[in-house]
């Protein structure tokens, strides 16, 4: 039998086009394609194992792409209320903290589950352990083969994801796929990942969590800058506030970041705090001088760091405390991928490809991502909903 739609990928964006696709066209016209035994498995550690599955604050600004702008259409026409309005349907009660959006139950599996329910609900075909080893287009067809099984689908969406968190399935392999298709790639760089930096000013403050102000810059020049909890470890960097920043320093081999471990007070602030501190308590050593102020392993590395005895010195090491970046735990490690398919190839308001009629690439697998926080999902179901859109506008 021809199916109308063939998905390829089981993970976010390929199970919600399935659910919507089999709704409107009959199940029977669905099929989804997975590489490995189960569905979702991605998903269903999202957010830390809680299920974090959007962003109450949604912007364009929490979105890269080599071609600016792209994903625009896409979270304006499906945005996080649309998406939360979807797994309510589902039986999906949420709640927010710090305007990410969790499931009450602060599952990821119970987001999966209820996807999956839905899924067997619809009678939706789904072939798990199917690695699809080429796509081929002839005529008004495209052919699907995993060397031995062809599905044969008058369309077909790719929703295979990126090079990130292999075990998951998400190794890269699926973009040679598109090759036959003369889709090109912008390159490809491992994002929300931890970061490997020079050690010799932070040895001593190994499994060391702290607030801060951190400020990434390439060739010199700024980039970004993120607040909140930065953790330090034996290889260098991690915690929220490097995972945000790790994709945009990891494009160019000169970056570093700057940290401002008293970001809620002035640089001259400080410095009246700690000359002060000189007159009242003059038997404190220049070792002891941030004790009581912020962490004493801090203050150690601080005025290590500053190599010098006057105040004004230290304080401008503590405000801005450079650290250069080597490398990154790399792609098994990273929670997302930055680039992808090159999307000037894509049509924006459809997914659908611009060099081949009937195919669409959603998700993580087209050059767009996103800030931690629910951003990357949000994105997965938004451009999966512009592909069923087109797919269904087609049909009528």
């Amino acid at each position: 039998m021809v199916k109308e739609v063939a998905v390829i990928g089981g993970g976010a964006g390929g199970i919600f086009a399935s659910i919507n696709l089999a709704k409107a066209l009959g199940a029977e016209n669905i099929i989804l394609l997975e590489r490995l035994n189960r569905i979702g498995k991605k998903l269903a550690v999202t957010g830390n194992g809680q299920g974090n599955i959007t962003n109450k604050n949604l912007s364009n600004v929490n979105y890269y792409s080599y071609n600016d702008g792209f994903f625009n259409y896409a979270i304006s026409n499906f945005t996080n209320k649309d998406l939360i309005a979807f797994f309510e349907e589902l039986g999906l009660v949420t709640t927010v903290k710090d305007n990410k959006v969790y499931p009450l139950s602060k599952q990821a599996s119970s987001v999966l589950d209820l996807m999956r329910y839905k899924l067997e609900d619809l009678n939706v075909e789904v072939k798990t352990e199917f690695f699809v080893s080429s796509v081929k287009k002839e005529k008004d067809y495209f052919l699907i083969t995993n060397g031995n099984e062809v599905i044969k689908a008058k369309k077909v969406i790719f929703a295979c994801g990126g090079k990130s968190s292999k075990q998951f399935g998400t190794d890269g392999k699926s973009y040679d796929l598109l090759k036959p298709f003369s889709h090109k790639l912008t390159k490809l760089t491992p994002a929300l990942v931890q970061l490997k930096t020079e050690i010799k000013d932070i040895k001593g403050l190994h499994g060391l969590r702290i607030d801060a102000l951190v400020k990434g810059f390439v060739n010199g020049k700024f980039v970004k800058e993120t607040a909140g909890e930065l953790l330090f470890t034996e290889y260098g960097v991690s915690g929220p506030v490097i995972f945000q920043l790790s994709g945009h320093l990891l494009k160019n081999d000169n970056a570093k970041i700057v940290v401002d471990f008293m970001p809620n007070f002035e640089s001259d602030k400080i410095i009246e705090i700690l000359k002060n501190k000189q007159l009242t308590a003059p038997y404190l050593t220049d070792e002891d001088l941030f004790t009581g102020i912020i962490n004493k392993q801090i203050g150690k590395a601080v005025i290590k760091k500053a190599n010098s005895n006057k105040i004004e010195d230290i304080v401008k090491t503590l405000k801005a405390f450079e650290i250069k970046v080597t490398g990154s735990l790399g792609f098994d490690y990273a929670q997302v991928t930055k680039g992808g398919v090159d999307t000037t190839d894509i049509n924006e308001k459809t997914m659908e490809s611009k060099l081949v009629k009937g195919l669409y690439i959603v998700g993580e697998m087209l050059d767009v991502d996103g800030d931690s926080g629910g951003y990357n999902l949000q994105w997965a179901f938004s451009s999966s909903y512009l592909a069923v859109k087109d797919i269904l506008k087609c049909k009528d």
